[in-house]
């Protein structure tokens, strides 16, 4: 099935005419073949395993797909585990009854010969059939026409092996039925009725009598066995062996011996002939043909070469699975779902003895020491983007963790690293992440991408239980597409590849930096109307109050300014109908309790005098239910579940992690999301604001499963939505927007971040936590953690200064009691003048610090000491964070217990 020939023949052709001009192989690239070049890598690729390898031409570093010194370095792996080794990628299906399978391009397709090579611009593309498609017999016929043996065969075998295979059949026919001709008498077989006048032969071979009628006997039995419709050979008809009149064919001994059958299998298999030629030859021969085997895989993946970087792409439209394929044995259809694969799962490896780190993107960033020897957690994994909500619904609240927001991943080993970005295929991507010991001897991270979510419908009662899965309804559209970006020496860290990544982005998108201001911003959100829930006539009702009018919005804000806090950002929340769970915002409609439209314009027209922006938050992709009547609109728009009901978020009993009651908000499928957008922005946009908080979108990502495969929104195609909404927002009506969280596909459109993850969600395989997303984000984006309030210890207010964030407090004119019974009951210090003090306070100490590091980007961060870090920023200031209780003396400074200290450092 390879086509590997012609390709060496062009290769060779390239090489000599000096366009592939740099000559830097290793000794371990002796089996590599040079596929593509650059002006700054060279792609390698190994024929006979698919393996690949890049060469950097500055360092002569050379990355790997597979560890080349396996065989002599693994000691761990086993079975499945060893083969994988050998693999560029793994998949997993489902069979029917619910049992996951799992299959790799090396057990599955390489050993098998079962993958294509062509050579494409820049690279080499490589197609797999995945599962063995034919079995070794399908190649080897029983009987073959004389011509076809030949002619397909034999012309294209050397004599030494023609003479091999033509020992091993016999040539037999029919021949006219002379005064002398032979006939048998064999049991069951109408002989008159089916030859006529004719006589079975063999024209190379005299044979005695006996031999003869046992060679009869066995080709007769090559058409019982090899005929569903045919129970003996006394069903035989004269229609099935009329062709022997007028040609002859080879028939395989009756018993031969099994290295003689391997050899005959690989004669076959030299002489290109194929399991469908032999197809073909057996129906003209009146012989069902074999069947191929239908659990195959089809897969394709890219290897190309972009500037500095190393690119990886699957095209998902290459990709195909079984669906509805009548299986050998079996009466009806079956479909095995494709539920996930794994991409370079050893691309870059380190071994046993190697030091460094493996960088995931948990929450703020996190290191997994290489070698660390936690075998006892478990290994890394977690989604991109957080929860989809609409797969599956769920009673209990999810385990509260730090969401991975960025699609990045990497390792460092000793002085060289890599940076992987998945750049498409990220929305259902999976990072995952290992130290040697567990399955291998190699510390390894990948991605893993869930192809067709899956859930189960459970039937029946707790004893008698029945389980069947549903299955996203085709495969995402698009491509998966994975950039491996290359870093050695001082830049082989972390805050190399968060650089990395940040000139990624603002190459791709074009970011600009933040312009100087006098003092960094302050993010201030005000709740104006809520939600409680009181007795009315004995039924308990949702009603909306108001905790802070627009009057005292105003009466806030200068408070906060007798204190000294300047440059304001204002988040607005519970301003729409319905409070801060507003009415789904087809058209704008203020929250009474809050204030009358009058009030409203009166504090738009006080901010524009302060100079305050003001972000009013509302919420488009969760629609919150307010009454039946508005339930009953809202469900047209509802995404749906895998389980095709409609999708809902419950709303949680913090106590007990169970849903308070049955519903909850519904979720919003994107499709509609731009037209929405559209609708309210015809009216919002008389009130000249120029700028959104949009609540979920930056946190959110939900799919929209529907059963018909034109209908289904997978999660790629919302990402594609929310992206598009974003994009329309920010260039064509310039609106400055923020958002929660900070979903990558966000970042090139925000211009605020709030609640963005400053730590890990310290997994116990993690050793420790890094600002790598507040390395990517300063000086281009303003972002803040947790309000600070609702966090209120020392330890969040020196987290912010070690990662440059700017503070953020959430508050309300009213007594924090005012909550009581309500979804912020957890939420105790919410009254402004609670935190005010405080506030003031931390606002000025942040400022002198960060007013002149504001729009520049952090150039360094090190671990000094135990629990102290210092942050470095392009200008030379630096904040070393002590988060010990005792002072520390650390580069000729102390450093108080739980203080920070400012210093100018020399970057000459």
């Amino acid at each position: 099935m390879r086509r590997k020939g012609f390709w060496a023949i062009l290769l060779a052709f390239y090489i000599i005419s000096g366009l592939f001009a740099v000559d830097l192989r290793a000794a371990d690239l002796d089996a590599y073949s040079l596929v593509a070049e650059n002006e700054h890598l060279i792609l390698y690729l190994n024929y006979d395993t698919t393996e690949v390898a890049v060469q950097e031409k500055d360092s002569g570093i050379i990355w790997y797909s597979n560890p080349p010194g396996r065989d002599k370095e693994e000691k761990v792996a086993r079975g499945s585990d060893k083969d994988v080794l050998n693999a560029q990628f793994s998949l997993s299906y489902y069979l029917p009854g619910n049992r996951q399978m799992f299959m790799n391009n090396y057990s599955d397709s390489i050993l098998f010969n079962q993958y294509e090579i062509n050579l494409i611009e820049n690279g080499v593309s490589i197609d797999y059939v995945v599962g063995q498609e034919w079995k070794k017999e399908d190649l080897i016929p029983l009987i073959i026409e004389q011509k076809s043996m030949e002619e397909k065969v034999l012309k294209n075998l050397p004599v030494e092996e023609q003479e091999f295979l033509l020992s091993q059949y016999h040539l037999f026919g029919l021949e006219p039925l002379g005064p002398e001709g032979r006939k048998l008498d064999i049991y069951n077989f109408d002989e008159d009725g089916v030859l006529g006048n004719y006589a079975f032969t063999t024209p190379l071979e005299e044979m005695r009598e006996r031999d003869f009628e046992r060679l009869v006997l066995h080709f007769l039995g090559i058409y019982v066995n090899n005929r569903n419709d045919l129970a003996s050979i006394a069903d035989l008809k004269a229609e099935d062996l009329n062709y022997l009149k007028d040609k002859q064919v080879y028939v395989q001994k009756r018993t031969i011996r099994a290295w003689d059958r391997d050899n005959i299998f690989l004669a076959f298999q030299n002489s290109g002939y194929s399991p469908e030629e032999l197809a073909k030859d057996y129906q003209e021969l009146n012989l069902e043909p074999p069947v191929p085997n239908q659990r195959v895989f089809h897969v394709t993946i890219d290897y190309l070469l972009d500037g500095k970087d190393f690119l990886v792409r699957v095209p998902l439209d290459k990709v195909t699975y079984p669906e509805k394929v009548l299986v050998a044995g079996k009466s009806s259809m079956e479909t095995y779902p494709l539920y996930s694969l794994d991409i370079l799962p050893y691309f870059g490896a380190a071994g046993s003895d190697a030091e460094g780190y493996i960088f995931v993107p948990d929450g703020s960033g996190a290191l997994i020491y290489l070698n660390n020897g936690r075998l006892d957690a478990k290994p890394y994994g977690k989604n991109l983007y957080g929860l989809d909500y609409a797969l599956q619904p769920r009673e209990r609240i999810p385990e509260i963790t730090e969401q991975l927001h960025i699609p990045v991943y990497g390792l460092k080993n000793g002085d060289k690293a890599f940076l992987a970005i998945i750049e498409e295929g990220d929305a259902f991507a999976n990072i995952k992440a290992d130290i040697a010991g567990r399955t291998s001897s190699y510390n390894t991270v990948q991605a893993s991408f869930i192809t067709m979510q899956r859930t189960e419908l459970v039937f029946g009662y707790e004893w008698e239980e029945t389980k069947m899965s549903l299955f996203q309804s085709r495969l995402p559209e698009g491509n998966i597409q994975i950039r491996y970006s290359f870093l050695n020496g001082e830049k082989a860290n972390y805050v190399g590849m968060a650089h990395r990544y940040q000139e990624y982005l603002v190459g791709k998108y074009k970011l600009s930096p933040l312009e100087e201001r006098e003092n960094i911003p302050f993010m201030l959100e005000l709740l104006t109307s809520i939600h409680e829930t009181k007795p009315v006539l004995g039924i308990p009702r949702r009603l909306t109050k108001a905790v802070t009018n627009f009057q005292q919005v105003k009466e806030i804000i200068e408070e906060l300014d007798k204190e000294g806090i300047k440059d304001l950002k204002l988040r607005l929340t519970g301003w729409l109908a319905g409070g801060e769970h507003h009415y789904l915002p087809r058209k704008l409609r203020l929250e009474k309790t809050a204030g009358t439209e009058k009030d409203f314009k009166d504090l738009l027209t006080f901010l524009e005098a302060k100079g305050i922006e003001v972000y009013p938050d509302l919420s488009f992709y969760n629609i919150y239910k307010t009454n039946l009547w508005n339930d009953f609109l809202n469900r047209r728009y509802a995404a749906r579940f895998l389980n095709r009901k409609i999708a809902s978020i419950p709303d949680y009993n913090l106590a007990t992690k169970q849903e308070k009651f049955k519903g909850g908000r519904l979720l919003l499928s994107s499709k509609f999301l731009s037209s929405f957008v559209d609708n309210f922005l015809k009216e919002y946009s008389k009130y000249n604001i120029g700028a959104l908080s949009l609540r979920h979108l930056g946190q959110q990502l939900n799919s929209d499963y529907r059963t018909n495969p034109a209908k289904n929104i997978d999660r790629q195609q919302s990402l594609n939505n929310v992206v598009n909404v974003l994009k329309k927002l920010k260039e064509e009506q310039e609106v400055k927007l923020l958002v929660e969280g900070g979903n990558a596909y966000t970042l090139p459109y925000v211009d605020q971040v709030v609640k963005t993850p400053l730590y890990s969600t310290g997994a116990n395989i993690i050793d420790k936590g890094i600002p790598f997303l507040p390395i990517v984000l300063h000086g281009y984006i303003d972002y803040s953690g947790q309000p600070l309030n609702m966090l209120y210890n020392q330890y969040s207010l020196l987290k912010s200064m070690e990662t440059g964030a700017i503070p953020y407090y959430r508050g309300i004119y009213s007594e924090s009691s005012a909550v009581k019974r309500t979804v912020f009951e957890n939420e105790y210090a919410l009254n402004y003048r609670q935190w005010l003090p405080e506030a003031a306070e931390l606002y000025q100490a942040l400022n002198e610090l960060l007013k002149e590091t504001y729009n520049q980007r952090i150039i360094d961060h090190m671990e000094l000491a135990d629990n102290v870090f210092k942050t470095v920023y392009a200008n030379g200031k630096a904040v070393i964070v002590n988060y010990n209780q005792e002072a520390v003396m650390v580069e000729g400074v102390e450093v108080k217990g739980e203080d920070f200290k400012v210093i100018q450092e020399d970057l000459q």
